[in-house]
């Protein structure tokens, strides 16, 4: 996914609630060329996917349900999939156009429109990275640390990638600690419970190479909680949860799953 827009959100006095907001398409492009958008909080994704109507060019995030303490200012971002049938010199952005736009528990207030950067579409085709299941997990026991409770295989195609973040649905993550994504007996990054059931590896600051045509297995283990006959159940979401960046281009890899 690519970063369009970010915007920051502030309660007043007393604690509020961001129910709604509405991105406006900016830039003389079509809406086609954008696949997807997706509303992050930093690293952590809080939507499924929205398109872009071709009538209003507008996206609607709705039933967010964001809570803000008194005075809490928080950053969002619009991230974007790009469609197989983008068109070269077409440009593309987001704006939120008026405080019609936002709704929440309290009065919204601004310096309306609030424009991001208009990007220009090269036409060029970025690398994927396709993520499959691999190899078979034996049944982990509670108690049990560093458990292996997950494992798959990412290969890269059209251009070297550099992994930056996985982000895994971990069924009853809250019930297990200790999440840790490895590569063979290589360590690689710890996992955070960062919204339900999802759990982040960040590898930014040390990106992990798969090379154009080729491939890599990756485990992952946690210390195990919860019930006798439990599922844990680890899994990608969505395919905008496996982020890399394309070595040619310098740009989001498009996943596949």
């Amino acid at each position: 996914s690519v970063e369009l827009f970010s915007f920051d959100v502030e309660a007043g006095a007393e604690a509020a609630t961001l129910d709604s907001i509405v991105l406006s398409m900016i830039g003389a492009g079509a809406t086609s060329n954008i696949a997807d958008v997706y509303l992050y909080e930093g690293n952590t994704r809080l939507t499924e996917a929205r398109s872009v109507n071709s009538s209003t060019r507008a996206a609607t995030f709705s039933n967010l349900g964001l809570e803000f303490a008194a005075n809490e200012d928080r950053t969002f971002t619009a991230r974007v999939t790009i469609s197989s049938s983008q068109v070269a010199a077409d440009t593309i952005g987001f704006e939120i156009m008026s405080a019609d736009d936002v709704t929440g528990s309290g009065d919204v207030s601004g310096s309306f429109p609030i424009s991001g950067n208009t990007f220009t579409l090269t036409g060029s085709d970025s690398g994927t990275v396709t993520v499959t299941k691999n190899g078979t997990i034996s049944d982990p026991t509670i108690g049990e640390q560093e458990a292996e409770i997950g494992m798959f295989k990412i290969a890269a195609d059209n251009e070297d990638a550099w992994l930056n973040m996985i982000t895994l649905e971990v069924d009853s993550a809250s019930d297990h600690t200790n999440f840790k994504l490895w590569d063979d007996s290589t360590f690689l990054a710890s996992g955070v419970n960062t919204n339900g059931d999802s759990v982040l590896f960040d590898l930014s600051a040390d990106q992990f190479l798969i090379e154009d045509g080729d491939n890599n297995i990756f485990t992952v283990t946690a210390n195990i909680g919860g019930q006798a006959a439990d599922t844990v159940k680890v899994f990608v979401d969505n395919a905008v949860d496996v982020e890399a960046i394309g070595g040619d281009f310098g740009f989001g890899y498009l996943a596949v799953e």
